[in-house]
């Protein structure tokens, strides 16, 4: 079977879900009530956009620990630029552990690249972080992992497998048989 790019794969299925979903039909407002307002960002997006991409440490990381305190579901864009530029070995740990805590599945295709990092903190930090968004790509990278040459990369990877149930990455002799 060819290899194919996860990215291709991911952007294809949410066209094919997003054209085959009725629109569901819009009630608007009765008289008298007013339309909801637009969920607002609790985040000053273009500030951090700005913080992330000036190259200063310093601001990066200020940055960085304002997005993860938020929570706000705009947060890992910014992050997810930011993985795609690069930056040094801390920013990219701290951007990795962001995306961690948030825990947004998209965020899956820009961690995966990092468990590959010359670096071992970052690509057990990428691996980490990958468990805790639940990615759909989690599953793949982890078993790759398991067959690495660093120890705790692989005991991450075995954890992470367990904890996100991935059946097909345990030999048939060793899943547990049905109740």
């Amino acid at each position: 079977m060819p290899v194919r790019n996860p990215r291709i794969l991911i952007i294809g299925a949410a066209l094919l879900f997003a054209g085959a979903a009725p629109a569901a039909p819009k009630a608007g407002p009765s008289k008298g009530e007013k339309p909801a307002p637009a969920a607002k960002s609790k985040l000053d997006l273009p500030t951090l956009q700005q913080a992330l991409e000036s190259g200063d440490q310093a601001k990066t990381l200020a940055a960085l620990e304002t997005i993860a305190k938020s929570g706000d579901p705009a947060g890992p864009t910014l992050v997810e630029a930011l993985l795609g530029r690069g930056a040094d070995v801390t920013v990219l740990g701290r951007a990795i552990e962001t995306l961690g805590v948030l825990a947004q599945p998209s965020s899956g295709a820009a961690l995966a690249p990092y468990v590959q990092h010359r670096t071992p903190e970052l690509r057990r930090a990428a691996l980490r972080a990958l468990i805790a968004t639940k990615s759909p790509l989690a599953g793949d990278v982890l078993r790759r992992a398991l067959h690495g040459s660093d120890a705790s990369q692989r005991a991450i990877a075995a954890r992470g497998l367990g904890e996100l149930n991935v059946r097909a990455a345990v030999p048939e002799p060793l899943r547990s048989k049905p109740r």
